[in-house]
């Protein structure tokens, strides 16, 4: 049984968090009380709040993908590693959809809330799915939070 070294724990953990963050951005970005109306265009403090996140998810990248392999693997899903952040399939990290995109118009765009990243136009329909989908993968990332420190 393989196990993790203090700095790999607090990395995951942290990892966890920033993802946690990530979604409630989302969150807010594309939630509205009603659903008939189009959610606002992020602003520049959501921008600045993404590009932090963003930021720190890169360069934390290569030391948290052989941690997730792991971890898929642990699951019975194993994956192959590719050392490049743009080799990775995003169904092999779906973390990767969270901060590859390079900016929150792009994000929601990739994640079919828009149809272009240039236009700002979130379909009410789409926008409950994707929620749901960025909820339901938080049960996922919760595993891997007592998954790593079953190992430390």
């Amino acid at each position: 049984m393989k196990t993790y070294n203090t700095a790999e724990v607090k990395l995951t953990l942290e990892w966890v968090d920033k993802y946690f963050e990530t979604s409630v951005l989302i969150c807010n970005i594309l939630g509205v009380n009603n659903s008939d109306q189009i959610p606002p265009i992020p602003s520049i403090e959501d921008e600045i709040e993404y590009q932090r996140q963003r930021l720190w998810f890169l360069q934390n990248h290569n030391k948290f993908v052989p941690i997730w392999a792991d971890f898929c693997a642990s699951t019975g899903n194993a994956i192959e590693l590719i050392n490049d952040v743009k080799g990775i399939e995003y169904k092999e990290n779906p973390f990767l959809y969270f901060y590859y995109p390079k900016n929150l118009r792009d994000l929601v765009h990739m994640m079919g809330a828009t149809s272009s990243p240039n236009i700002w136009d979130p379909n009410g329909n789409d926008l409950e799915v994707i929620l749901n989908a960025v909820k339901m993968f938080s049960y996922t990332v919760m595993h891997l939070r007592y998954w790593i420190g079953e190992f430390s």
